[in-house]
């Protein structure tokens, strides 16, 4: 009683400024004739774990989704007097609210207008695409959480179903979208009480039902199809959905009243639950895998095959202050030094961050300048070069880093420092040299976890760095703080996520401590170099 009065009280106060304080909607908005029905939809969720059998697991509990038609959300019809629902805007301003931002591709276009195209680089044109029903969780009071699971049911435009959606958000801030067509080879028969059932690449299940009463179930299997881990997301069986219509207000607000908490408490669920299963059923620690991206096949847990490119990565974790400031740092230099070798330079990221194409200028006595292009998913790739103590220990951790190069010779060519350092007079400044010293000690931390020696190029890394000297001679104490900077926070992120799972006795998946990325890297080298080579091989090279 002492907990849910205040929560109570807190809540209705809220909910009063927005009733009484708040502007009505002006002009009242109706939707078309033929809008799907729009509804807040009291839900459920439950997750079971059955494999491996010692962590068996599950739980179930109660969550507010709302179930909308996407043209009548966008034209503001589901604007509710009061503020009590409304599309746009910031979400502090509106008791239950959507925007466009968090869903799909990074942007403020329409959600419809997302949708139609993604739809289109799958085949279906967008001339062909009718209503949309999406099924999410809103923000509440202005608190936008993480949304598991948000799903998309697009109708044709003579009102034969289309294709479900499945947007999947994770604690990273990462979205995959999963999208299943009815035509699609994945389709099978649905179990009873669903409409439509596919089993599709990327380990899942999903059979989702129909409007205003919602089931979906998602099933994750094995390679030999052993159910591993199911989820469900259904209306609640004794509460009925509430139409987003004016004369259901006082209902919708008293809803959220009932479930204060329903729509806050998503991200501590998903760590407490994590603690259990790790602490408690004894599970391991998995390294987040990478989204589905081409260049990613060969890590440690990819991705199933997908023939029909079901599976897509659409927003990816966005770009750090490290991260930020490494990229104009070594796109600058990248700028000059190609200039100066006349090298042409490509950095194509298979996310959505923007890439990096330079011409060099060709040579008087060359038919074309040399080409480099770096293709990579890796999100820290800037700060990983600058991190680097030189272009070969880079090149050495490139396949670990989901980063391919064209030609390392050309690399290491293009990567070396531009000005010697006994020809550039600051190429040894206080921060420049403090810098080395950091690069230094990081890597004998990471090569402290490894089973298996450096090569001897790898062993003595050089003093110089290709950012301490510019192409054109001129040196900035400002740059190369930035890269200290840079460094010595690439430094104490890996000293402290090994202490702080030690801390916590966490336990990774042996052998893929982010800490062992040393390790990993070399064994792949040798690997690489002699397929047949047996792990018992290896003991020449065992610390």
């Amino acid at each position: 009683m002492t907990v849910t009065v205040p929560l109570l009280i807190g809540a209705f106060s809220i909910a009063a400024y927005f009733l009484l304080a708040s502007p009505r909607r002006s002009p009242e908005v109706h939707a078309d004739a033929d809008a799907l029905t729009s509804v807040l939809i009291p839900a459920y969720t439950s997750h079971s774990r059955s494999l491996p059998k010692q962590s068996k697991h599950a739980f179930s509990y109660p969550l507010l989704y709302l179930g909308v038609d996407v043209d009548a959300l966008e034209s503001g019809a589901l604007d509710l007097p009061g503020r009590i629902v409304r599309y746009g805007g910031r979400p502090i301003t509106k008791l239950l609210g959507l925007r466009s931002d968090g869903y799909l591709e990074p942007g403020s276009e329409g959600l419809r207008a997302k949708v139609e195209q993604l739809l289109d680089t799958r085949g279906i044109p967008r001339t062909s695409i009718g209503r949309i029903w999406l099924v999410t969780m809103p923000s509440c009071f202005g608190f936008e959480g993480i949304n598991p699971l948000s799903t998309w049911f697009v109708y044709h435009k003579d009102g034969r179903f289309l294709s479900v959606i499945l947007e999947v958000h994770n604690t990273f801030g990462e979205k995959h979208a999963y999208v299943l067509q009815t035509s699609s080879s994945y389709r099978d028969e649905p179990g009873k009480g669903y409409d439509y059932s596919w089993t599709f690449p990327d380990r899942s299940t999903s059979p989702p039902s129909t409007l205003e009463t919602i089931k979906i179930f998602l099933r994750q299997l094995t390679p030999s199809k052993t159910p591993k881990l199911q989820a469900v997301l259904a209306s609640h069986p004794s509460r009925s959905a509430i139409p987003l219509i004016p004369a259901h207000s006082l209902r919708i607000f008293t809803t959220i009243l009932r479930w204060p908490l329903a729509l806050f408490l998503t991200t501590p669920r998903i760590l407490y639950h994590a603690y259990l299963l790790h602490y408690e059923k004894k599970l391991a620690v998995y390294p987040r895998p990478e989204p589905r991206t081409s260049g990613v096949e060969d890590q440690w847990n990819p991705a199933e095959q997908d023939g029909e490119g079901v599976g897509a990565a659409v927003g990816w974790k966005s770009e750090s202050w490290g991260e930020r400031t490494s990229r104009r740092l070594v796109e600058t230099w990248v700028t000059q030094r190609a200039e100066q070798l006349g090298t042409s330079v490509e950095v194509i990221f298979r996310d959505q961050r923007k890439g990096l194409q330079v011409r060099g200028k060709k040579s008087s006595n060359e038919s074309r300048s040399e080409q480099l292009v770096i293709t990579t998913a890796d999100p820290k790739f800037y700060t990983h070069l600058l991190g680097a103590p030189s272009s070969e220990h880079f090149l050495a951790l490139a396949k670990e880093t989901l980063t391919d190069i064209s030609s390392p010779e050309a690399f290491s060519n293009f990567f070396s420092p531009a000005v010697a350092p006994s020809n550039s007079k600051d190429a040894h400044s206080i921060p420049a040299r403090a810098a080395a010293s950091v690069r230094s000690r990081h890597l004998r931390f990471l090569w402290s976890h490894s089973r298996i020696a450096p090569t001897p190029d790898l062993a003595h890394p050089p003093d110089n760095h290709f950012i301490n000297s510019h192409p054109d001679g001129k040196r900035s104490s400002w740059v190369d703080t930035l890269v200290f900077t840079i460094v010595v926070q690439q430094f104490l992120a890996d000293v402290t996520e090994e202490w702080v799972m030690r801390m916590f006795g966490a336990r990774f998946l042996d052998g893929q401590e982010p800490w062992r990325v040393w390790e990993r890297a070399l064994r792949r080298s040798y690997m690489d170099e002699s397929k047949s080579m047996e792990q018992d091989d290896l003991g020449s090279v065992l610390w």
